[in-house]
């Protein structure tokens, strides 16, 4: 899309994200998908910086997307059995099956340009962010750290897989500093989706209030650390900091 304007790029990419991923009897009983714009930009500037072929921009850009859309779906499903109305069963075994959804729409978007190890990738992120997430709701941490790191690895696993597949493991650690510091940013909104759980992960959440804003300070230190330490382009490093409010040649 030769589009400059990065909000038109945004809002053209939800657009059809959001079309592409309708389906009328989940549109129904579950709301639209969140789409998180933060992430889709990301993945803007790596496809532009690593010169994606047009032809195949799109399919990338969406099915990674799907696979977000599809983590994120996965986390507003209600995990209290005890609920037994039919409308409220139901809508949570439609959330499922919309995540599920979403995952099938990354593959098929990835079979049209027969990129089999993108889709292993992918695959695989899936299944790491699921085990990052289910220690993150229900392990024992000995310590606070060790909790950050975990929400840390469910926040950033995917783009950091997903930018290894275009770059070296080295430079894709300035995504996983980019993306850490902008959900810090978001971190009451994370916090409603993460920590609903056991006594720990509430009192984490609740220590975390006080933390937040020292955390996201030492991220973005680290962030421009490690990007004076690797080869990424100091303009590409300038996108990932700044928001939309920008343009681009």
């Amino acid at each position: 899309m030769k589009v400059n304007d990065l909000k038109s790029r945004i809002t053209y990419y939800k657009d059809k994200i959001s079309e592409y991923a309708y389906h009328p009897y989940l549109s129904r009983y579950i709301k639209e998908p969140i789409i998180d714009e933060d992430k889709l930009l990301t993945y803007i500037h790596l496809f532009d910086y690593v010169r994606v072929e047009e032809s195949s921009y799109d399919n990338y850009l969406m099915a990674v997307m799907f696979v977000q859309m599809a983590l994120d779906t996965h986390d507003y499903v209600s995990h209290d059995n005890r609920e037994t109305e039919v409308d409220v069963v139901r809508k949570r075994q439609l959330t499922v099956l919309a995540g599920d959804y979403y995952s099938g729409l990354y593959y098929h978007l990835l079979s049209l340009i027969h990129d089999l190890p993108f889709i292993q990738v992918l695959a695989k992120t899936i299944r790491e962010v699921n085990e990052q997430k289910v220690r993150l709701y229900y392990g024992n941490h000995h310590s606070q750290d060790s909790m950050v790191q975990t929400f840390k690895n469910v926040e950033t696993l995917l783009a950091y897989n997903v930018w290894c597949h275009f770059m070296t493991e080295e430079d894709s650690e300035v995504i996983v500093e980019s993306i850490f510091v902008k959900s810090l940013r978001k971190w009451k909104e994370n916090k409603e989706r993460y920590f609903p759980q056991s006594a720990q992960a509430i009192a984490f959440a609740e220590k975390m209030d006080e933390e937040a804003l020292q955390l996201t300070e030492e991220a973005h230190r680290l962030f421009l650390s490690k990007c004076e330490e690797s080869s990424v382009a100091p303009s590409l490093c300038k996108r990932l900091e700044n928001g939309s409010d920008q343009e681009i040649s």
